[in-house]
C-alpha cells in the first residue's frame, strides 16, 4: 500500500475524537490545512492526523516552499493497528519520506496521555511534559474514593447556594458560552493559542453533536460557569470552560466538573480526562484544582523531529529576529528551544 496524504478520512476506527477529521477541521486556517498521513503494509495501518502549515505565514522572509507539521490543539498523535516494531519503523521511514517530499522541515506532535502513543518514538525526540488528571468513571463511588474532602465541601457549598447544573445537549447557549470563555481568557491573559473566533465555536458545536455537550451552572437564572465536554468511546474530555469572576465564591466550577463526571459516567465513559495545568510546575494552581477531583494522573508527552536541518536553522534565526520569548504555541518549541 505504501504511504498517502489526504484531506478527508473516515472516523471509523479512530481511538478518540482528537483523531477525527471533524475535530482537526476546527483548526483549519488560511495557511494551515488538516491532513491525514497513512501508511499501510501487509494489512497493517498507521495513521497520523496533522496540520500542514506554511512557515511563511508567520515568518514572511522564509522560503515559500517551507512548511511545518503540528497536531491540533489537545491530545492526538498517531495510532496503528499493529504494535510490530518492524512495521512501525517502516511507518517512521515513510513519514520522513512524505515530509521531505512535501517540504515539511519540522514536526511537533502532541501525544495522548490516556493512550500512551508516544512510544515508540519512530525517530522523534519525545519529551515528558506535565501531569494530567483523569477520573476513573468505572469507580462506583467516585465521590468518596476520588473527590477530596475539601472539594466535596465546595460542591456542597455550591448546591446550598442554589447553583444549578444543566446539560445543554443542543448547544442552545453556545453564544453565551463563547462569550464567557472569551472573557475568562481575557481575565487570565491567556496566549493567542487559547483564544478562538466565533467560527471556531460554531464548528465545535457541529463537530461535537453526538460526541459532546455544553454543561452550565446557573445561579439565579444566569449562567455563571460553563464547559464544553467531549466524549468518544470510553473517553470523556474537559475541553474548554469559562466562568464569571464575581461568582467564584459560589464554587460553580467545582459543581460543574463533578456533575460532568457523573453525566459522562451515565453515558458509559470509563475515564474523564481533565487535562493538566497551564505550566509544568507540579504546584500549578489549575493542576491542583483538577487533582481535587481525582488523584489519578497520566503524563503528557510531546515529540519533535527536524527533517531539514539547514532550513530549520534558518527559520530559528528568523524567529529570533521577529519573536520574543513570550510568544505562544508549538512554534516556540520548534524555534525557541
Amino acid at each position: 500500500m505504501g504511504w498517502s496524504v489526504r484531506e478527508d478520512w473516515d472516523p471509523q476506527g479512530a481511538p478518540d475524537i482528537y483523531f477525527t477529521r471533524a475535530y482537526a477541521d476546527l483548526y483549519r486556517t488560511s495557511h494551515s490545512l488538516p491532513l491525514l498521513f497513512e501508511y499501510g503494509e501487509g494489512g497493517k495501518i498507521f495513521r497520523l492526523p496533522y496540520l500542514e502549515s506554511s512557515v511563511r505565514a508567520y515568518l514572511p522572509d522564509a522560503d515559500p516552499t517551507w512548511k511545518d507539521m503540528e497536531t491540533p490543539y489537545g491530545y492526538g498523535g498517531w495510532w496503528s493497528t499493529s504494535a510490530d516494531s518492524a512495521f512501525l519503523a517502516s511507518a517512521g521511514r515513510a513519514l520522513e519520506s512524505a515530509c521531505r517530499e512535501r517540504g515539511i522541515i519540522a514536526a511537533f506532535i502532541r501525544f495522548h496521555p490516556l493512550l500512551g502513543n508516544h512510544e515508540p518514538g519512530i525517530g522523534f525526540r519525545v519529551i515528558a511534559d506535565r501531569e494530567t488528571v483523569c477520573m476513573d468513571l468505572q469507580d462506583t463511588d467516585p465521590w468518596r474514593n476520588q473527590v477530596s474532602q475539601k472539594n466535596r465541601n465546595m460542591i456542597r457549598k455550591a448546591e446550598k447556594a442554589g447553583v444549578a447544573f444543566e446539560v445543554d445537549e443542543g448547544f442552545g447557549e453556545l453564544e453565551a458560552f463563547a462569550g464567557l470563555y472569551a472573557a475568562t481568557m481575557e481575565r487570565l491573559e491567556a496566549t493567542a493559542s487559547y483564544r478562538f473566533d466565533a467560527g471556531y465555536f460554531t464548528g465545535m458545536a457541529k463537530a461535537l453533536r453526538g460526541h459532546g455537550f455544553l454543561a452550565h451552572c446557573r445561579h439565579q437564572g444566569a449562567i455563571v460557569a460553563s464547559a464544553a465536554i467531549m466524549h468518544w468511546g470510553p473517553y470523556g474530555h474537559y475541553h474548554l470552560s469559562g466562568s464569571l469572576r464575581e461568582a467564584q465564591s459560589l464554587a460553580p466550577n467545582n459543581l460543574l466538573l463533578y456533575r460532568c463526571a457523573l453525566e459522562l459516567q451515565a453515558r458509559g465513559c470509563r475515564v474523564f480526562h481533565l487535562g493538566g495545568g497551564t505550566t509544568t510546575d507540579p504546584g500549578d494552581p489549575l493542576l491542583k484544582f483538577k487533582q481535587a477531583f481525582s488523584p489519578g494522573t497520566r503524563r503528557f508527552h510531546f515529540g519533535m523531529r527536524v527533517f531539514d536541518e539547514s532550513a530549520y536553522a534558518r527559520v530559528r534565526e528568523l524567529w529570533a529576529l521577529t519573536h520574543d520569548g513570550n510568544a505562544g504555541g508549538a512554534r516556540v518549541l520548534f524555534y525557541k528551544e
